[in-house]
């Protein structure tokens, strides 16, 4: 189980899918910058892409409903005093 209250399967695989999609986009800009790029090598990039993307999108759709307290953290823009953190951890350890 992951800290934050989610599996780490799912963690993992959140993860991966934004790792792989930065990939892409990397391999997609690289091509485009080409003089003379490859029409098929950036329609399989942008199929991938959004193939990536709806998967991303399956998932924080999953992570929202199942995890809401993950969610609510993940996209908090919040910042916490070092002495909050150092408190929430002492309070934590068994």
């Amino acid at each position: 189980m992951h800290l934050s209250g989610i599996s780490d399967s799912i963690a993992n695989k959140e993860s991966g899918l934004r790792e792989d999609l930065s990939l892409i986009q990397k391999l997609k800009f690289e091509e485009q910058q080409k003089s003379f790029p490859n029409d098929f090598r950036l329609n399989f990039l942008e199929k991938r892409q959004l193939d990536i993307i709806r998967e991303v999108e399956q998932l924080s759709s999953y992570i929202q409903q199942n995890y809401p307290d993950y969610n609510a953290l993940a996209l908090s823009t919040d910042v916490l005093a070092l002495d909050v953190i150092q408190q929430k951890l002492k309070l934590t350890k068994p």
